[in-house]
């Protein structure tokens, strides 16, 4: 049996005693941009040199063949929890917290599978009797995972009803945390090989405004903080990046729709530029009124294929409808249903 030490140092970098850890446990409640493919994300992740990725079993199970034929094999850690939360689409019920806390997998599974750690959901802010279950649970796996010299990762989260909202917004939490933020795009550039300032030069000009912009916010502001180098860069030049911050607002609403129009009579390939077209022109229009990602980013040869395919089979003109399945924010993720309607 290995030792609990070894499970944990493969998990981080011999040389540096540091990790870069990658979670790929999302997924339950719809598929986020990146993981429409979770195997050929996975081998990109530990192409890359990640030292650790977090992994639901399903994932697990996929690539546990390919784990096998690496020489080196980042340290796999499993998500071994559900956390449910009521559907919106559902009758409506009072509460939109989290309503149920269950353990999915015991340990001999995740042995089984070559797990080198668990990981256990953490909500804080909960009504006493849920927020004792968590307690529970994870003391239950926490002992098990002893047993067998099993690491466990415990993941904090100070979002639910009962966590008072100053602390949610503290403007202190916020600076500070954009304070790290700096220091680590100033430590990544600089091992990638970038000129960077100092961090009080990096800082200073920032500083005033954000403590400004934290303390003018009400108490249910949602904000994203963009980082963007001012232009394209090549090693040995010094980084210089703007940061913005932006209210996360909503810009489409559950039920919305965006069309183009395509035409099934024309040629495969044409079908496919008008389709291409009209996705293009959606991705701009969102990018244009604030999104910071690509709404389009998840779009698939296969999936571009099938609707070539169907638009073609029906030979006619129609109106190809992106119809918004839940609200989306400035941040994503872009979760839609297509639909053609005849002209």
């Amino acid at each position: 049996m290995k030792d609990k030490v070894q499970r944990i140092g493969k998990m981080f970098n011999s040389k540096t005693k540091k990790s870069v850890m990658i979670p790929m446990d999302h997924g339950i409640l719809g598929i986020p941009p990146g993981l429409e493919d979770p195997v050929k994300s996975f081998k990109g992740f530990v192409e890359l040199g990640a030292d650790a990725i977090l992994l639901n079993i399903g994932i697990l199970k996929l690539v546990r063949e390919y784990l096998n034929s690496l020489k080196k094999v980042p340290g796999i850690i499993l998500a071994i929890d559900y956390n449910l939360r009521w559907p919106k689409w559902k009758i409506p019920i009072e509460t939109d917290c989290i309503i149920a806390h269950c353990i999915k997998h015991d340990i001999e599974l995740a042995l089984k599978y070559g797990a080198d750690a668990i990981k256990i959901y953490f909500a804080l802010g909960l009504e006493p009797r849920l927020q004792f279950n968590y307690i529970k649970n994870i003391c239950k796996i926490v002992n098990e995972c002893d047993k067998y010299n099993m690491p466990v990762m415990i993941e904090p989260v100070t979002e639910e009803k009962y966590i008072s909202q100053n602390k949610k917004g503290d403007p202190e939490i916020i600076v500070n945390e954009l304070k790290k933020l700096i220091k680590d795009i100033r430590n990544m550039a600089k091992n990638m090989g970038f000129k960077v300032r100092s961090f009080e030069d990096a800082w200073t000009p920032l500083k005033e405004g954000i403590i400004k912009f934290v303390e003018s916010l009400d108490e249910k502001s949602d904000l994203i903080f963009v980082l963007r180098t001012t232009k394209r860069l090549v090693k040995g030049e010094t980084l210089e990046f703007n940061l913005k911050a932006v209210d996360n607002k909503v810009l489409y609403i559950k039920g919305d729709i965006l069309e183009g129009e395509v035409d099934g009579s024309l040629s495969r390939q044409k079908i496919k530029q008008q389709v291409e077209t009209i996705y293009k022109e959606i991705s701009e229009i969102s990018k244009k009124n604030g999104m910071i990602v690509d709404p389009m980013s998840n779009l698939d040869n296969l999936a571009l294929y099938d609707l070539t395919n169907e638009i073609k089979r029906r030979n006619r003109k129609l109106v190809l409808e992106f119809v918004i399945d839940a609200d989306v924010y400035l941040n994503g993720p872009f979760i839609y249903s297509l639909n053609l309607k005849a002209i």
